[in-house]
């Protein structure tokens, strides 16, 4: 049986909230995001963004105006948002793409339009299907179908990140974990940081922050978001 609601206090770490302003917070549905990676809409959309000041005016606003995940149209409070999600208010004509902040806490960010639709994620899994198809499955649980004589497609690797456009469901761009790409750490101590890959060891690399900090990490906790600066804004 789902949870309707967990404790403020074992929530995840990465959720933006006053951990003694109450003893439940909303749990949001299963997605396939990680828990620690994702937000209940309502969170989001409340505290975070500070659209509606109480649970009953952002259901108001999920009932009468246009709020999409994705570009699918959502008036779920528990919907669970995830890390590079966009949100969009069509009344407002604004789209937000959910970020680690430096802290290590998710958050939002302002986005142009042109960037609503694509978002990069990671590839967990690749399978070879019938009639040549591949199928990779993505970081927020996404399958793809993939036909095997495309170029692009014949690189992808567990572990890669895909540049994916949800609306015409293609894959724009391919990124390796090379030395000089650009990549967000989403696991461990180091959470929320950014920065260029400098070296790379078995599995660990070494990446340079914008402020010339080293940071030494494993390569599972990466994510790449770029080539050398990242295709879409990941960071505040």
């Amino acid at each position: 049986m789902v949870k309707r609601h967990i404790k403020r206090l074992t929530a995840p770490v990465t959720w933006n909230l006053k951990r003694n302003d109450g003893k439940y917070i909303v749990c949001p549905f299963p997605s396939g995001h990680k828990q620690a990676l994702s937000l209940p809409l309502l969170l989001l959309l409340r505290d975070v963004m500070k659209v509606g000041r109480t649970s009953a005016e952002v259901r108001e606003i999920l009932h009468t105006q246009k709020v999409t995940v994705d570009n699918k149209r959502v008036d779920e409070l528990k919907y669970g948002v995830g890390l590079f999600d966009v949100v969009g208010i069509e009344a407002l004509k604004k789209y937000y793409r959910v970020v680690l902040a430096n802290d290590g806490v998710l958050t939002a960010v302002e986005i142009p339009e042109t960037e609503k639709a694509i978002k990069p994620l990671m590839v967990v899994a690749k399978n070879m299907i019938a009639k040549g198809k591949l199928q990779i499955t993505l970081l927020d649980g996404t399958c793809a179908l993939l036909q095997q004589k495309d170029d692009i497609n014949k690189t992808i690797c567990a572990g890669d990140t895909v540049v994916y456009n949800y609306v015409d469901k293609k894959i724009s761009d391919v990124f390796k974990c090379d030395v000089g790409n650009y990549v967000c750490i989403i696991d461990g101590r180091n959470i929320g940081a950014y920065g260029a890959i400098e070296s790379i060891a078995d599995n660990t690399l070494v990446l340079v922050t914008p402020e010339n900090k080293k940071i030494q990490t494993l390569k599972s906790y990466a994510l790449l978001v770029g080539k050398k600066q990242p295709v879409v804004t990941a960071h505040k």
